[in-house]
């Protein structure tokens, strides 16, 4: 009985890592992958001169430090109007 235990655990974890083993080898691959395709993008960005403009856009510039980027929106409360705050509990 004992031995048909280990024997079955052993055999469950060389299973588990063998599937981990092919997890990690797809992964490798797509990172492989899509490191090409960045490669890719980026040579035909810069062969079109895009990659120069979005460089110079987000170098320092003279006298102004680095340039800013655009705040994002500013969100508007979530809780209407109509609906009381936390504060009306505070009244005693």
């Amino acid at each position: 009985m004992h031995f048909h235990r280990v024997h079955n655990r052993r055999r469950f974890l060389e299973e588990e890592i063998q599937e981990l083993t092919n997890r990690l080898a797809a992964r490798r691959q797509e990172r492989a992958d899509l490191g090409e395709d960045q490669a890719r993008l980026l040579r035909e960005l810069a062969d079109g001169g895009a990659l120069e403009a979005l460089t110079a856009l987000d170098s320092p510039r003279p006298g102004r430090g680095r340039p800013r980027r655009p705040s994002p929106p500013l969100r508007r409360s979530t809780i209407p109007r109509s609906q009381p705050t936390a504060d009306h509990h505070r009244e005693r």
